[in-house]
């Protein structure tokens, strides 16, 4: 415990064999910035950062070779909690400079790449793709630099998020945002 910075490394060159073996690692009550930094490689197992695990700051090394990807969707996970890749209920949370990307297929089932429900999370310079619901942001988020890929409205949630210099492509004709927010809060 107190250690400020977690190396993950698919290879066992690290700290840790998995992101969720570092996030799990993180005390669930944490206010001590902590960077978890993942290796170059493709890590196929879900992850979750709870509530409480709170001022990750979670850095690829390399942005197209540091990879979060698998399948998971609403026929394995039932419901908008269980079905992303990556998903994280803290607050203060950096993701940058990689790629999540759920590996569900077209027409599949709902599957989200990344699910953020934080206050004051960073998005940055990272890839995010899925055929349906990309990402599902709740919480206030600002996201900037990053490609965004999907099927029909698949940038969705609650949260007030601010967008700077992202690329966002549809991959059939369709809305790329539902913003599910109530007159008096802002999308």
């Amino acid at each position: 415990k107190g250690r400020t910075r977690l190396i993950v490394a698919p290879d066992s060159r690290g700290d840790f064999c998995t992101l969720q073996g570092a996030v799990d690692y993180v005390p669930e009550d944490n206010y001590t910035p902590l960077e978890i930094f993942l290796r170059k490689g493709v890590y196929d197992t879900v992850a979750y950062l709870g509530p409480g695990r709170n001022r990750i700051r979670l850095i690829g090394e390399d942005r197209k070779q540091t990879i979060l990807a698998g399948r998971n969707n609403d026929r394995m996970n039932l419901g908008r909690m269980g079905r992303p890749f990556v998903s994280v209920d803290a607050d203060d949370v950096t993701i940058e400079n990689l790629t999540i990307r759920n590996n569900t297929p077209y027409r599949g089932s709902q599957a989200e790449a990344l699910r953020l429900e934080g206050q004051r999370c960073i998005i940055r310079n990272c890839d995010f793709y899925s055929f349906q619901d990309t990402l599902l942001l709740n919480g206030r988020v600002f996201v900037t630099g990053c490609y965004i890929e999907g099927d029909v409205d698949f940038i969705w949630g609650h949260g007030t998020t601010f967008f700077e210099d992202c690329e966002l492509k549809a991959m059939h004709d369709g809305y790329y945002v539902t913003a599910r927010n109530p007159p008096d809060q802002f999308g």
